[in-house]
């Protein structure tokens, strides 16, 4: 009896774990030589996602955050296939309207003694091997550090990343890790909303999640926007998002016909 409470336990935990991967996770899926990143819908399955989220601190650790973590399911690639990332622009802050270089200010990105650092431009990275059944799982290291001592104490820092794979060769489109250092998270989620808006402007007004759809999930976005000066959430072109831009979104709720989401596969061998 005990060894099977035990044994139950040890299930739940496991299967505990496995769901904790996953929580903000960049999903890897291969379709063809083109390689996507996703993010996961609430039964854990890819959905489309290009900008990510991290916070540094996270693990105790002032500027230093393992997460967000890159995985692919098994069979995404072959045996002896290598992930890579390069930083595709320079680090970036977030100064109110738009994401603009800090002199001084470095991102390190490492894992064990593969590494590089991002400051005002962008750099090539590394390549990290696959699982022999094609899947991966990995998290780097991000450390965020300020070389000349004058930088910001706080702020939302932008990482663009690109994909790129050996072996079953691939790449990706740019995307991008948001990271929070030090705001109130309601003030670092209004900024990633701001983000997500000019980095993928959508082709439908209302979508401020880029869903694809205008439903529920834009009005906890809107409310997040709320009392901004312009921007995605001002429907109705007051120059404030206000009450009327909830009016305005329940007019649009609905499909986005003007959207045609980008082919993309499940991870598949080649």
């Amino acid at each position: 009896m005990i060894t099977r409470t035990l044994a139950g336990l040890l299930a739940l935990a496991l299967h505990a774990a496995a769901l904790a991967q996953h929580a903000g996770d960049v999903a890897v899926t291969r379709s063809g030589s083109t390689l996507f990143t996703n993010g996961y819908d609430a039964n854990l399955q890819p959905v489309p996602e290009r900008l990510f989220l991290g916070t540094f601190g996270d693990t105790g650790v002032p500027r230093f955050t393992s997460n967000p973590g890159f995985e692919a399911a098994t069979g995404t690639f072959v045996s002896g296939t290598r992930l890579g990332f390069h930083a595709v622009d320079g680090l970036r802050r977030w100064d109110g309207s738009a994401f603009v270089t800090v002199p001084g200010m470095q991102l390190e990105a490492k894992y064990l003694t593969a590494k590089f650092t991002v400051g005002e431009t962008a750099v090539n990275g590394f390549d990290l091997a696959v699982q022999s059944n094609g899947g991966i799982h990995r998290h780097l290291s991000f450390t965020l550090r300020d070389a000349l001592g004058t930088g910001p104490a706080s702020g939302a820092w932008l990482l663009s990343l690109q994909l790129y794979a050996t072996g079953t060769p691939g790449s990706s489109e740019p995307f991008w890790i948001l990271f929070n250092d030090g705001l109130d998270p309601a003030a670092f989620e209004a900024i990633a909303a701001q983000a997500k808006a000019l980095l993928l402007p959508s082709d439908c007004p209302g979508d401020l999640d880029g869903s694809g759809l205008v439903d529920a999930g834009d009005i906890g976005s809107l409310l997040v926007l709320f009392g901004e000066t312009g921007g995605p959430g001002d429907l109705d072109g007051s120059g404030l998002v206000d009450a009327g831009d909830i009016g305005s979104l329940l007019v649009l709720f609905g499909e986005c016909p003007s959207l045609t989401p980008p082919a993309r596969g499940p991870a598949t061998p080649p």
